[in-house]
């Protein structure tokens, strides 16, 4: 590349993009030459190595289109492909390719990328509440259209359980809609930076809450005095995965028992807190939903709740993996963190955690078509 070129591709990097680079359209290859100084990929671009090598294998071919779509029409193109910047991170770049001349008659085709990930979580994010908001509460106010329709019919002789119904239905829209609000607020809350967070006096605070709410259920806890990189949203996965288990069981409060425990991983390096419950279990299409991080009309998950455990984890940097359990029924959930023990001291070794966004530690095959958004690491 010639030096014309390798300092547009520097200024893309410091204007509009994390990475650039020359293409080789002989080979459908993008050589990476500039990247942001904090980036995994900034050695890969001072090697100016193949970035394609880095790119999961079966997103090559949209590459390879836009490339040959960008020689031929003369026009520059886009596409979007997911992209391994270190051992344990997947990130969603969206890639521009510009052809052979596009800015000066001497330049070879560049192209430029930017990571979208965090654009497509919220997108994401908006999708489901747009569901929820859409479907479920359409739902439900067809039950109140129902009942109310019974009460005048029965104006005189109105069955007092069908008005307790429309309060009940009524009040949950409320709750719903609050709900949906605060969602939205906290995880987009600039304030929301990682610390240090004691997981077994969070766990403690959050049992002790639940239980005085729920005195019948039998709650069995085994957590490490661990402490993990987190914030107060940490406090509100326990809370919401508690909630869950509480509220999706068929079985009396006397009969409901909740087992948290924690276990270390990757040497101390994870930490690992399980939710199990012996409630009726989680339908497969809804693990399915939430572990993926897909919807569609036949796989979607019916609320809410489980879907902000997942939105936590994606802003605190750890994972979250749902699945029934296989001896009897119930559900077993499962929050990933990383321990702060080993981040450095100060607001620097998590402004670095911070930055990262794990995807997936490892891309398996599978028919969704969203699985850059996977947390099951």
């Amino acid at each position: 590349m010639d030096g014309d070129a390798e300092t547009l591709c520097e200024l893309f990097v410091r204007e509009r993009a994390d990475v650039a680079g020359e293409v080789v359209t002989e080979t459908s290859d993008l050589v990476l030459c500039a990247s942001d100084d904090d980036s995994p990929l900034r050695a890969v671009a001072e090697n100016k190595e193949k970035l394609t090598r880095r790119v999961y294998r079966e997103d090559i071919t949209e590459i390879a289109d836009c490339i040959e779509a960008a020689a031929e029409g003369g026009d520059p193109t886009e596409t979007t492909a997911r992209v391994q910047l270190s051992a344990d991170e997947w990130c969603l770049f969206e890639f521009a390719v510009y052809p052979a001349g596009h800015f000066t008659a001497e330049t070879g085709p560049i192209f430029t990328g930017r990571n979208v990930t965090h654009e497509h979580f919220a997108a994401q994010r908006r999708e489901v509440i747009t569901r929820v908001l859409r479907h479920n509460l359409r739902n439900d106010m067809e039950i109140v259209s129902g009942y109310l329709e019974i009460i005048r019919q029965q104006c005189e002789h109105a069955d007092q359980s069908a008005i307790d119904e429309v309060a009940a239905v009524a009040d949950k829209l409320l709750s719903l809609g609050e709900k949906m609000r605060e969602i939205d607020a906290r995880l987009t809350d600039s304030n929301n930076r990682l610390r240090r967070v004691n997981l077994r006096e969070t766990t403690a605070r959050v049992i002790e809450e639940y239980h005085a709410a729920h005195p019948a259920v039998t709650f069995r806890v085994n957590v490490g005095d661990y402490v993990i990189a987190g914030n107060s949203l940490v406090r509100d996965a326990i809370a919401e995965l508690i909630e869950n288990a509480i509220e999706h069981t068929t079985a009396a409060d006397e009969e409901t028992v909740i087992t948290l425990t924690t276990e270390e991983r990757a040497e101390g390096s994870k930490i690992d807190l399980t939710v199990v419950d012996n409630g009726q279990g989680i339908p497969q299409g809804e693990a399915k939903a939430i572990s993926e991080a897909t919807e569609s009309k036949l796989n979607h998950s019916s609320g809410v709740g489980l879907w902000l455990v997942k939105w936590i984890t994606d802003s605190i940097n750890a994972t979250f993996d749902i699945t029934q359990r296989t001896a009897t029924q119930g559900t077993r959930a499962t929050l990933g963190f990383r321990a702060a023990e080993g981040l450095e001291d100060g607001d620097q070794g998590f402004a670095k955690l911070q930055q990262r966004t794990i995807i997936r530690s490892e891309l398996p095959d599978t028919e969704s078509a969203d699985i850059v958004t996977s947390t099951r690491g």
